[in-house]
């Protein structure tokens, strides 16, 4: 292939790209008639809530959020395994 070429299948996958952003950013979900999202801050694809994070004290933004959205006890199940003791 030639440079010209390699370089022109770049910018098509790149072109690609943004419009499949694009889509996922402003398609809406189609939910089951009367359910709601649970309430919270807007996200942006792939990066989620992450930009409106403070770094620095992130118990700051959730407080904040917990006040604004109200609180939700949504569980979170982490899965590990220690590998030493498999054998």
């Amino acid at each position: 292939m030639s440079v010209h070429a390699i370089g022109s299948l770049e910018t098509l996958l790149v072109a690609f790209a943004i419009c499949l952003a694009f889509k996922f950013y402003f398609a809406k979900p189609k939910l089951p008639h009367g359910v709601k999202f649970l309430p919270g801050p807007t996200s942006l694809p792939l990066l989620g809530n992450a930009l409106a994070i403070n770094v620095n004290a992130p118990w700051l933004t959730y407080v904040a959020w917990g006040r604004q959205y109200g609180k939700w006890n949504l569980g979170l199940l982490v899965l590990a395994a220690d590998v030493t003791q498999a054998t």
